[in-house]
């Protein structure tokens, strides 16, 4: 038989209801005050002689309602109650049918039980489980807030309503999570005075569900209670050497909307306020009405709409002096240094002067003009651009702010008499070679001081002179008298004086040196002497040695039968450069040899070589016997197939000779792959033969 009316019952962990009756139930009169976290929605399953599903609420009053859903006899409503040992009993559809659900809760929210259908005698077996809340609560309404200090502000608000139940209220404060509440009410303390703020509040349920935020409301904290302000202190007073008196002060409180600075000429009695300030000042400069030389008494209160602190310690100072003129100095003299200048000293008798004024005339008496100021602490001063042989009087003065001293006594002094000029001329340019002559007509009588100065400047004709050429007090009295220097490209300028007796000259006129080439360009012949080429008519008594060598450069074909076969092992070459290159630096240098006699196959292409020879090879060289030279310096050309000169660069070869890494032994000219002097011979080029009347070979070589 099939279950004609079932009853659900749903348990919910550790929720107790109060008892109820056994038969069919109905809704509990009182729930235990921790029904809360039974609340929520349920479902499960039955099985037996009938099955199918359920599902339903748990209230917060402990009451349960819900559905069934069987697979044979439909939909029925479900109602009933949990007691406090967490046995439940339900009914199926309305009351009194003797149909019922009866089971229990675990602690994870698990039910089980059985069910039983008196009518049909069907009965069965059903489980289920809790399942999530997923309901908010209603929006929190009628909030308020209200001021109750300057630092607190009561809120209030109605109690929300929820499916389940609401377990607690969120504060929201200016936007910002304040904190959580479980009652319809909370305080905000710790705020500042006379500030606005505004609050809103959600409810929570026990699944965590959060309501809307309710309406803002705001309130504003009550202004702070004025208190009287606490007094300065460390009232100090002191003086700068100006008639003025600076106050310094301690700043104690708070709450001050100023001071008031008081002053009396008594310690103890008559002060009178002189300046009030803004809040938070702890400084005052007082320089109004008071005199020099005068002791002034000081104190300072606090105030605010309270009322005022009590006074600050009394603190005085006396002002400075009144300033007067500095003392004058004295001890001034005047020395003659030149035609043109004059130099005075004095003695500073004063601590505050500002500086001094020199004053000058061409009588002792009167017509006194300021021709310099010095400064503070000054005792000497030049006097240039003066006439020759005139006297000149002189008077100084020490000054402040308050005025002029008296004047020093007068002193004077004469110029020298205007020297001879000197004049300066450029006598050579050559190549950065200068030559600079000057002239000078020297007294009668002469002085170990005497002699010249030289000076370059290569910035202009008017500054960045530097002395390079100095025999001052050495008494050179030449004249004229020249002087050499050499100088890179460039545009130099000089000038040059003279030292006597009486100092030096004026500088003689500017002369303009522009060099616009440093290098050298050298050409050297090498000498009949210096030259040989070594052959014989047989290659098996060939053994000719330099005395009787041939005064030729390249293979000679022009002795004896045409078919002769003339055997050549090698051509020396030297060219005395002497000490022109030492130390240079080599641009480029040119071997040029002039072809005479051409012979040998022409349609056979090969090379000749020129080396850098580093034995003496002027005692003895013979036809079979290469002379020593340097492997790394050597230069290839190709057989000349015309009489035209033909150019060789030994650049590399001299500038070794110029930095002294080879020795200048001359060149070695050779066949670049030399195999035997008869298979050379084939090969032959007469590139100078004394009999034929050819140039001689030509080294050219550009140096700087």
């Amino acid at each position: 038989m099939k279950l004609s009316k079932l009853f659900l019952p749903i348990l919910v962990l550790g929720l107790f209801f109060t008892g109820c009756s056994g038969g069919g139930g109905g809704d509990s009169d009182t729930a235990s005050t921790d029904l809360a976290q039974y609340v929520g929605e349920y479902e499960g399953t039955f099985s037996g002689d009938d099955s199918g599903t359920w599902s339903g609420t748990i209230n917060s009053n402990g009451t349960f309602s819900g559905i069934i859903n069987s697979n044979t006899i439909g939909t029925y409503t479900l109602s009933g109650t949990i007691d406090g040992t967490g046995e439940i009993n339900a009914i199926v559809g309305e009351a009194g049918n003797g149909s019922y659900f009866r089971g229990t809760v675990d602690a994870s929210g698990n039910i089980s039980g059985e069910w039983f259908d008196p009518y049909q005698d069907n009965h069965g077996t059903f489980t289920g489980h809790k399942t999530g809340d997923t309901t908010a609560p209603e929006q929190v309404s009628n909030l308020t807030a209200n001021a109750v200090t300057s630092t607190q502000i009561d809120i209030n608000w109605s109690e929300a309503s929820d499916n389940v139940g609401v377990t607690a209220y969120k504060i929201y404060r200016d936007g910002t999570y304040l904190k959580q509440v479980s009652s319809n009410y909370a305080s905000d303390v710790g705020l500042s005075e006379s500030t606005q703020y505004c609050y809103e509040v959600t409810a929570l349920d026990a699944a965590g569900n959060e309501s809307a935020k309710s309406s803002s409301v705001c309130a504003t904290t009550n202004p702070a209670e004025q208190t009287v302000p606490s007094a300065p202190s460390s009232l100090t007073a002191n003086t700068d050497g100006s008639p003025q008196i600076i106050l310094n002060w301690t700043d104690n409180a708070s709450n001050e909307t100023g001071f008031r600075v008081e002053r009396s000429t008594s310690e103890f009695s008559g002060f009178i306020k002189v300046a009030d300030t803004a809040a938070n000042v702890t400084s005052y400069t007082d320089g109004f009405g008071i005199e020099a030389s005068a002791t002034y008494y000081y104190r300072v209160v606090a105030i605010n709409p309270a009322g005022e602190s009590s006074y600050s310690n009394t603190a005085n100072a006396t002002t400075a002096a009144l300033p007067t003129v500095p003392s004058a100095p004295t001890g001034l003299n005047a020395g003659t240094d030149s035609s043109s200048q004059i130099t005075l000293n004095w003695t500073d008798n004063s601590s505050d002067e500002t500086g001094f004024v020199v004053e000058r005339s061409l009588s002792e008496s009167s017509g006194f003009s300021t021709i310099a100021t010095a400064p503070v602490g000054t005792t000497s001063y030049t006097d240039t651009s003066l006439n020759a042989s005139t006297m000149y009087y002189y008077r100084v003065a020490a000054v402040n702010d308050v005025g002029i001293s008296a004047y020093t006594n007068t002193a004077s002094a004469t110029t020298d008499a205007s020297p001879t000029s000197i004049t300066l001329e450029l006598t050579s340019n050559v190549s950065g070679s200068i030559t600079l002559t000057w002239t000078y007509t020297w007294g009668i009588f002469g002085s170990s001081n005497d002699g010249y100065q030289l000076e370059e400047s290569v910035t202009s004709s008017s500054t960045g002179y530097t002395t390079i050429y100095d025999t001052t007090f050495t008494g050179d009295r030449e004249s004229p008298k020249s002087y050499t220097l050499s100088r890179q490209a460039g545009t130099y300028y000089y000038r040059v004086r003279a030292m006597t007796q009486s100092g030096y000259t004026s500088y003689s006129n500017v002369v303009t040196v522009t060099v616009t080439q440093t290098q050298i360009t050298k050409t050297y012949l090498v000498a009949a002497d210096n030259l040989i080429m070594v052959q014989s008519n047989d290659a098996s008594t060939a053994n000719t040695s330099y005395p009787s060598a041939y005064n030729s450069v390249g293979c000679n074909w022009s002795h004896g039968l045409y078919f002769t076969d003339y055997l050549c092992g090698a051509s020396l070459m030297y060219f005395d450069v002497g000490t022109d290159i030492s130390g240079k630096t080599i641009h480029k240098a040119t071997l040029t040899l002039y072809p005479v006699i051409l012979a040998g196959d022409f349609s056979e292409s090969y090379n000749y070589k020129v080396a850098a020879i580093y034995d003496n090879w002027f005692a003895n060289v013979t036809w079979n016997t290469q002379p020593n030279y340097y492997a790394s310096g050597t230069k290839t050309f190709p057989r000349p197939i015309s009489t035209l000169p033909v150019e060789v660069d030994v650049t590399q070869i001299v500038q070794n000779w110029a930095s002294n890494y080879f020795s200048n032994y001359g060149f070695y000219l050779m066949p670049e792959n030399f195999l035997d002097p008869g298979y050379t011979s084939l090969r032959a080029t007469d590139f100078y033969n004394k009999e034929e009347g050819a140039d001689l070979p030509k080294l050219e070589i550009t140096y700087e």
